[in-house]
C-alpha cells in the first residue's frame, strides 16, 4: 500500500502541536495507511496507480482523513 504522507506532514496539517508524542508509532502509521488507501480509492477511478509524484494538497487531505 502506498502512504501518500508522513508522521511529520501529519504534524504539520493536522494535529495540534505536541500531540503527536501522545500517540503509539502504530497507531499514528495505521491512521495515515487507512487515510491513504481511502485517497486511493478515489484517485483510482482517475489515474494508474501506484503514483509516482504527488503534491501538497493530496499530503493535506490523506492527514485530514487521519484525524
Amino acid at each position: 500500500m502506498q502512504v501518500f504522507a508522513t508522521r511529520a506532514h501529519l504534524e504539520i496539517y493536522g494535529l495540534p502541536e505536541g500531540w503527536l508524542a501522545t500517540c503509539s508509532p502504530a497507531d499514528v502509521d495505521g491512521a495515515l495507511t487507512a487515510a491513504s488507501a481511502i485517497a486511493a480509492g478515489y484517485l483510482a477511478a482517475q489515474y494508474t496507480l501506484p503514483l509516482h509524484a504527488w503534491g501538497e494538497d493530496l499530503r493535506r487531505a490523506v492527514c485530514h482523513i487521519a484525524c
